[in-house]
């Protein structure tokens, strides 16, 4: 029975190998997962961010582009119009 349960240890340790969390929470090193999940949050934020951001550049773009687009419209029906009344 004791050989069985130092099979389980050897088991559980090399478990541990595998998952970078579980090892630092082994170590005892509880601030260094904190940091690595804060970053994780702020690369997330700062990815919100700049799409955010970014998507107003687009919408501000498009909204230029298309009063652009109004404006040649309207230009060239004014001449349509008045080179059809001469």
């Amino acid at each position: 029975m004791p050989s069985s349960e130092g099979g389980n240890e050897k088991r559980r340790k090399e478990k541990a190998k595998g998952d970078p969390y579980k090892r630092l929470r082994k170590r005892g090193n509880g601030n260094k997962m904190k940091e690595m999940v804060l970053v994780r949050e702020m690369k997330d934020y700062v990815i919100t961010v700049v799409k955010e951001s970014f998507r107003d550049v687009v919408d501000e773009y498009n909204k230029q582009a298309n009063m652009d687009l109004m404006n040649a419209m309207k230009s060239e029906l004014k001449a349509k119009l008045c080179n059809g009344q001469h």
